[in-house]
């Protein structure tokens, strides 16, 4: 028996295996072909090398546009510096609105986190000519320096100076003093002279855009006072040709829902949101959401919700944590709670949280916002709580984390004790 083979068959049989053979190969193998065909095909969107090492690479932007129909604001250049090299890293804005970012790069081959910039440097792009300077109420010490620093402002510096109507009535003999009708629209710079309580007043005028605060101490406490008077002139110099740093401090947007799920009201806070029971014998009933999803009934006095600026005003009172005023979080704090294993919960900045009175509660509830506004929640009413998209620039002197642990030990005698003697 005579077997004959014919060429052709065999090369047509032999090139349908070796396709069937290719095509096995690129499913085992797609995301390895993808990854070499991109990087020999793709030119303009290629990365370039860098000189900068991996763990130093990021891109944090953050923008807004400034004009408006009734003036504009200088340019504020708000830079993330490196903490070892002092390198830029490419942060310019008009007007800082905050967009929060993701802090995880994935490359071809890993997961990368990059670590955010450990100083904010704060530059103009022109000189400020609009401050807008506001004091302690009925302080005498804080009026004299006022005028003493609106003098020297716009005499020395040639600056446009506003004031509210209660600091222009202590100042009769400052004429050129501007009132200030509408905050939002024209102040490039904020200088408080107080206390804590001076600044959320201040940060309570700027439903949005906020200019950066410059504060100076007249107060008691002073976490966000880091200035001292007796040094303006040196300290504002350096603001004012943009040789300084500045924390930027997140607020919240609390919005009042009506029973037909309607908003009522809507407020930016800096410190903390605060629902409570009132004068009513009965404890605060109250569900709480997160991301629409019910978490927990709040049994309690109530509940605070702070930002981390706020987490050592009255949630450290109600044995809150401390939180380092750079980390975007917001602390859930419980007031008094009927069960003992109700802990605080740090929350991550990017949730929205809902608490609600039940239809079914005893009693109704109320809120406030920084201590203002107290409205009353009745059955079925709620406040949607989020991280603002209008955070507070705020100057500082320094951004070294230790000063944050220097004002803990100055301020609230944090972790200090009587040191025991040596045997």
């Amino acid at each position: 028996m005579k077997v004959t083979l014919d060429t052709e068959d065999i090369l047509h049989d032999l090139t349908i295996l070796f396709a069937i053979f290719l095509v096995y190969i690129t499913f085992q193998h797609r995301a390895w072909i993808t990854s070499v065909i991109s990087r020999f095909t793709t030119t303009s969107t290629t990365r370039k090398p860098s000189s900068t090492p991996k763990s130093n690479r990021r891109k944090d932007e953050v923008s807004s546009n400034n004009k408006d129909k009734k003036g504009s604001r200088v340019g504020i250049r708000l830079t993330g510096v490196d903490e070892n090299e002092e390198k830029k890293t490419e942060t310019d804005t008009n007007r800082c609105k905050g967009e929060h970012q993701s802090s995880i790069e994935k490359s071809d081959y890993e997961i990368l986190y990059r670590k955010p910039p450990s100083k904010i440097r704060l530059e103009w792009d022109s000189r400020p000519t609009k401050i807008y300077v506001i004091k302690k109420w009925h302080d005498d010490t804080a009026t004299k320096s006022l005028a003493e620093l609106s003098k020297w402002l716009m005499d020395e510096r040639s600056i446009t100076v506003y004031a509210d109507k209660d600091a222009l009535k202590d100042l009769p003999q400052l004429s050129n003093i501007e009132e200030l009708e509408d905050a939002s629209h024209h102040i490039d710079l904020i200088l408080c002279l107080g206390g804590d309580g001076t600044v959320l007043h201040a940060c309570s005028l700027f439903e949005e855009n906020v200019p950066p605060i410059v504060a100076f101490n007249f107060g008691s406490m002073g976490f966000l006072t880091p200035f001292e008077f007796k040094r303006y002139k040196e300290d504002l110099n350096s603001v004012l040709e943009g040789q300084c740093y500045a924390k930027i401090r997140l607020r919240l947007e609390c919005s009042v829902v009506d029973e037909s799920g309607n908003t009522t009201q809507t407020h930016q806070v800096f410190n903390e949101v605060v629902l409570d029971r009132g004068s009513s014998p009965y404890l605060s009933s109250l569900n709480c959401y997160c991301d629409d999803r019910m978490i927990t009934n709040v049994q309690a006095d109530g509940v605070i919700v702070a930002t981390a600026t706020g987490s050592t005003a009255y949630s450290l009172s109600a044995g809150g944590s401390l939180i380092h005023p750079q980390l975007p979080a917001m602390l859930f704090t419980p007031i008094c709670p009927h069960s003992l294993s109700f802990r605080p919960v740090v929350m991550p900045a990017s949730v929205t949280l809902k608490i609600e009175v039940p239809s079914d509660s005893s009693a109704s509830a109320f809120v406030s916002f920084d201590g203002r506004h107290r409205t009353e929640l009745s059955k079925g009413m709620s406040v949607s709580i989020k991280v603002s998209n209008w955070p507070v620039p705020t100057v500082v002197r320094t951004m070294e984390i230790g000063d944050w642990f220097h004002s803990l030990a100055v301020h609230l005698n944090w972790n200090q004790r009587v040191q025991q003697k040596s045997k």
